[in-house]
């Protein structure tokens, strides 16, 4: 199941890097001096909380890929933390906005891929996205070679 990891992960870190400095100002990572606006939703339209997703999606792809106990208490502890901060998050912004939230939620999901369909969202957004896609896809070589070192497991199949 090794291989799985390998195709997820690094889904997970172009999504965290892209997420940094999002602009919603309720979520984690998000640049708190911005506000959303419908109209613009930047990275916010493929998800609300990029960093949570991915941490989420992180977790769950370790805990398939390490069925035993101890890695279940860990990884599952990891999956459960952001489910439960985007609930908070969204309460949060909807308690904070009050009618205001419901434009935010029409215009973003915890995670869409129809943005990614759309080639006038690749034409406003690609000059954006792309430095930090490459960050993101840098820090997961880095941290993908650094496994064994640091972890001691072997991440290649």
């Amino acid at each position: 199941m090794r291989w799985l990891a390998n195709l997820v992960v690094p889904l997970a870190f172009v999504l965290a890097s892209c997420g940094m400095g999002v602009a919603n100002a309720n979520t984690l990572g998000g640049a708190r001096e911005t506000e959303f606006y419908a109209t613009n939703p930047g990275f916010a339209a493929v998800s609300r909380h990029p960093v949570l997703v991915a941490l989420l999606l992180w977790a769950l792809v370790h805990l398939v890929v390490n069925g035993d106990l101890a890695h279940a208490i860990v990884f599952g502890s990891f999956a459960a933390f952001p489910l439960l901060a985007m609930w908070v998050f969204d309460k949060t912004a909807a308690r904070l906005l009050g009618a205001k939230s419901a434009e935010l939620f029409s215009h973003s999901a915890w995670l869409s891929l129809a943005p990614l369909c759309n080639t006038g969202w690749w034409r406003k957004y690609l000059r954006a996205l792309s430095l930090r896609c490459a960050i993101g896809l840098i820090c997961w070589l880095a941290a993908l070679h650094l496994h064994a070192a640091v972890i001691g497991v072997w991440p290649f199949p």
